[in-house]
């Protein structure tokens, strides 16, 4: 037996092993405890559900910092990214009689280019806020960075919340 040496693990009366039992099976006595063993076993849960509670206070601290494009790579795939950028182009708006199916865009930072993609009910969203981001406006994206085979990137917008248009005093340019 493994435990077969463990003090806590045997009746004090007979000197059989019980293993984690309260009360020896053999002759009814109650075990003596370790008051150590006692109380983790006892607050094990609390100091779990205050690991969780210091870990979910961690995630809110601060938000993620902004990535330059030119860094992403395919260890990203997957991840919540943040990137801030001039958007290069006209955008890209797929509407429906239900609403814009797609909106995407790409945005330069000066390190590099990404495709920036909204589907269904945000891509609806954006379009009915008039969030729409127009050539030469700076914005910023959070998203899920998705790299597909061929190594493009997109970052998929989940929420509407996740594009901001920042107004500065450049103007924009859209004539394309």
């Amino acid at each position: 037996m493994p435990f077969a040496d463990c003090t806590d693990c045997k009746c004090v009366v007979c000197g059989r092993f019980i293993g984690a039992k309260r009360i020896c099976p053999y002759c009814g006595e109650m075990s003596v405890r370790n008051p150590l063993y006692t109380f983790l076993r006892r607050s094990s849960f609390v100091f779990g559900i205050c690991g969780v509670l210091i870990l979910y206070a961690v995630s809110l601290q601060g938000d993620r910092h902004i990535i330059a494009i030119g860094e992403i790579g395919p260890t990203y795939n997957f991840s919540h990214i943040h990137v801030r950028g001039r958007v290069e182009r006209r955008p890209y708006v797929a509407n429906t009689r239900y609403g814009a199916d797609r909106v995407s865009f790409y945005i330069d930072d000066g390190t590099g280019r990404i495709k920036v993609v909204a589907y269904g009910d945000v891509a609806t969203a954006l379009c009915h806020e008039n969030r729409i981001p127009q050539k030469g406006m700076l914005v910023d994206a959070r998203g899920v960075l998705v790299v597909s085979r061929g190594r493009t990137q997109e970052i998929r917008l989940h929420v509407p919340d996740g594009l901001s248009i920042e107004t500065t005093g450049e103007g924009t340019d859209a004539s394309e």
